[in-house]
């Protein structure tokens, strides 16, 4: 399964990534979803900080492995 969604550059769009990457992985274990959620955070904020630009949060979820990629729209 692989799921994503597009965010906003701005700072509420932190907790909204936190918030769908743990819906995406509502199934896993309470340690996977934190641990991804964690990840997600920093990503998507340093996103904003260092990109000043809307960001993508993608999750792909296999029966061995869970991926969870975040990419912004800044240049560089």
């Amino acid at each position: 399964m692989t799921v994503s969604a597009r965010f906003v550059g701005r700072s509420a769009s932190v907790g909204e990534a936190r918030r769908f990457t743990t819906e995406a992985l509502a199934d896993l274990s309470g340690e996977i979803i934190d641990v991804a959620a964690l990840m997600v955070s920093e990503l998507a904020t340093n996103a904003l900080v260092h990109a000043a630009a809307d960001f993508k949060v993608t999750i792909d979820v296999t029966e061995t492995a869970v991926s969870v990629e975040v990419t912004d729209a800044g240049v560089g």
